[in-house]
């Protein structure tokens, strides 16, 4: 975040200017597959229509199949293969032929990324070949990894769990900032540096999808809040060869992420490391991107989306229990600050709904406390979300309500901690939120940060904010060991101030131990 060659009103520190280092060159990122290989497979929430009713989330089973310069174009690639699929009634069949996402740069790309949409009612699918139903296997590193290219369906989402007194329970991970500076500058001696063999994510992805933890559940759903790579980052002075290749997206996110991602569907949010030039964004918008298209420069265009999600799940009709709704934002787009003000008033009509959170990377909506002072946000988001918060009636937050808040939180990425700032009328958490809570995941395998407070939990008056007009007072826990958020919504949550119970977690799959707030909590500073 804070060594970007742009100037994007980065929250908590300045820019650092890099000198190049032409003696450095570039490690070899991972070498090809067998053309015609699966490297592979997961399950993504994308977008689809969304109106007043819940309604179960659209979701697509991506895989992608290592090319070679004589392949045929990738309609063809993707015709050898099938995709086999189970119901929830325990019939199966094999869905229609997949279909190529438009490769941005075959160059860079050499693969093909075939896609099928999966239906509500699916309980799991496997790619196989064309004609059969057998599972295949995945390759990386030139050899099968000895995992089947198997994926979970869209059915399980809210289905899988339940608490100790039988009611249904929706679990969520959430993790972001996930990638390892490899190199900044070329310079090891640089304060951004990271020596990846340190590199937490792939333990952080191992303890998420239950590996080596007997009797651990996996989650229903996976949120990563944006920042997928750092490694090999270009610099203003050396932006060239681009690092936005497939063989450097393997390596920074694909090859650590694989088990949660044949675990679970994941849904994406975009950070600013996903920029279209010179960074990482047209990968992102060809492999991750919610949408059809693949053009990085529209994306800020089609920028808004959400899904719903319940425990129990969600049925045909959107009947359900306890939904709850996620709002996607795109505060990490190459700006466009009338788009996104648009953005924000369409956030705010989407979340007229009992349960919402927004989820966004960059902290330009909060109230955040970092490096020992306050800042306050991105002054850009921020302009755009007050310009559109001057349009309601009334605020996110009213008492009268439970969660009092809509959205009752903020999930975001971009500082490289995990902090949760919780707003209460004279920082008592006996009372209701008077805005929404802020928690910041971006601990999931960058080099950490320090918020540099004297205590955590800690008290903090953040005074009057443009953005709301009142003034804020705030409990906020700070830590800056890697790992990950989960969540649990259930009928025993939906009291609690965000409707969620959270539990911060460490990379080895351990609880956080956080000390619980009291009233008047001793100062932040």
């Amino acid at each position: 975040m804070t060594h970007s060659p742009f100037r994007l009103a980065a929250v908590g520190a300045a820019l650092t200017v890099f000198s190049p280092c032409p003696a450095w060159t570039a490690p070899a990122g991972p070498a090809p597959s067998p053309a015609g290989s699966v490297v592979a497979a997961w399950t993504q929430v994308v977008r689809g229509a969304t109106g007043n009713t819940p309604a179960q989330p659209a979701t697509e089973l991506r895989f992608v199949i290592q090319k070679d310069v004589s392949s045929p174009d990738d309609i063809a690639v993707c015709a050898n293969f099938a995709v086999a699929f189970t119901r929830q009634d325990g019939s199966s069949g094999v869905a229609a032929a997949p279909v190529p996402r438009p490769n941005p740069d075959a160059a860079a790309f050499p693969v093909a990324l075939c896609t099928v949409a999966m239906m509500p009612d699916w309980t799991g699918a496997a790619v196989t070949a064309a004609g059969s139903t057998a599972p295949l296997d995945i390759w990386f590193e030139n050899g099968s990894t000895g995992l089947q290219a198997v994926v979970p369906g869209p059915w399980l989402i809210g289905r899988q769990h339940r608490d100790d007194t039988g009611n249904p329970e929706l679990r969520l991970a959430s993790v972001g900032d996930t990638g390892c500076k490899g190199k900044v500058g070329g310079d090891p001696s640089s304060r951004d540096y990271q020596d990846c063999s340190g590199w937490r994510f792939a333990e952080i992805v191992a303890s998420i999808a239950g590996q080596g933890r007997p009797g651990a559940t996996t989650p229903d759903l996976v949120i990563h809040v944006g920042d997928y790579r750092y490694f090999w980052e270009p610099i203003a002075a050396d932006p060239s060869p681009s690092p936005d290749t497939w063989s450097y997206w393997l390596r920074d996110f694909f090859q650590p992420a694989r088990p949660a991602l044949l675990k679970t569907p994941w849904a994406f949010s975009r950070g600013n490391h996903e920029l279209c030039s010179p960074w990482y964004g047209s990968g992102w918008a060809y492999l991750l991107g919610p949408g059809s298209g693949t053009d990085c420069r529209s994306l800020d265009k089609a920028a808004l989306w959400s899904f719903d999600a319940a425990p129990g799940g969600i049925d045909a009709s959107g009947k359900s229990a306890n939904s709850h709704r996620f709002v996607m934002i795109d505060t990490s787009a190459d700006r466009d600050m009338a788009t996104l003000k648009q953005n924000f008033i369409g956030a705010i009509a989407l979340s007229d709904v009992p349960s919402v959170w927004w989820v966004t990377h960059i902290p330009g909506i909060s109230l955040l406390h970092f490096g020992g002072r306050t800042h306050r946000g991105d002054s850009g988001i921020q302009s755009a979300l007050q310009a559109a918060l001057s349009g309601m009636a009334h605020g996110f937050c009213d008492s009268t309500r439970q969660p009092s808040c809509r959205p009752s939180t903020f999930l975001m990425g971009h500082q490289h901690l995990f902090q949760r700032i919780e707003f209460f009328e004279n920082a008592d958490p006996a009372r209701p939120y008077v805005w929404p809570q802020q928690v910041i995941g971006g601990h999931g395998g960058v080099r950490q940060d320090n918020a540099g407070l004297r205590a955590s939990p800690c008290g903090y008056d953040f005074g009057a904010h443009r953005s709301v007009g009142v003034d804020h007072t705030a409990i906020v826990w700070s830590d800056t060991r890697h790992g990950y958020v989960d969540w649990v919504r259930s009928a025993a949550t939906i009291d609690e101030n965000s409707g969620w119970r959270a539990s911060p977690m460490l990379a080895d799959g351990s609880r956080m131990t956080l000390a619980p707030a009291s009233a008047n909590p001793p100062s932040c500073r």
